[in-house]
């Protein structure tokens, strides 16, 4: 199967859980999973995707696809399902790069374009706007990686790339 097809199904697990159809006491979780990479990882190295700027800093034959879409409380559900740890529990890392150029959001075109063809509203505040973006990682391993988008402790966000941040601002709701 696909992503788009991976996804789906996780969705509908998860969907499944909030509604009372699946208890995950009363099953064991899978011992294999299907990777965003489409190759089948073993459980105890598989990790949620709950935050879609975390997926550079981990190798896409490790992650579980979890953005479902909506409310949290899918994540957490198809999280209880399948056992497995979200990778916002997995990965911390912190901006290193030069300092970006915070702009407004409503100040950057290609976002005022997006949301406009969204029919959503521009995000308030601001974007640090990076021509690299690079990311120290202290977890999983410690590492440094070129990233196109950033929230960092603070809830700052910083991006190479501004569409894909607003991706992920949108994705957090």
């Amino acid at each position: 199967p696909d992503a788009a097809l991976t996804r789906w199904a996780h969705a509908e697990l998860a969907d499944a859980v909030l509604a009372g159809r699946i208890d995950p006491s009363e099953f064991d979780p899978p011992r294999r999973l299907r990777s965003m990479a489409g190759s089948v990882v073993d459980a105890d190295r598989a990790v949620l995707l709950d935050r879609p700027w975390l997926a550079p800093a981990l190798p896409a034959e490790e992650l579980v696809s979890g953005l479902l879409g909506g409310a949290p409380e899918r994540i957490d559900a198809l999280a209880e399902l399948l056992d497995l740890p979200r990778a916002s529990e997995v990965v911390t890392g912190t901006v290193v790069s030069r300092a970006g150029r915070a702009l407004p959001w409503s100040a950057i075109a290609e976002v005022v374009t997006a949301c406009s063809a969204l029919d959503t509203p521009v995000p308030e505040g601001r974007l640090w706007v990076h021509d690299e973006l690079t990311v120290e990682l202290s977890r999983p391993s410690r590492d440094r990686r070129t990233v196109f988008t950033w929230r960092d402790d603070e809830g700052r966000w910083h991006a190479a790339d501004p569409l894909r941040a607003l991706i992920a601002v949108l994705t957090i709701g």
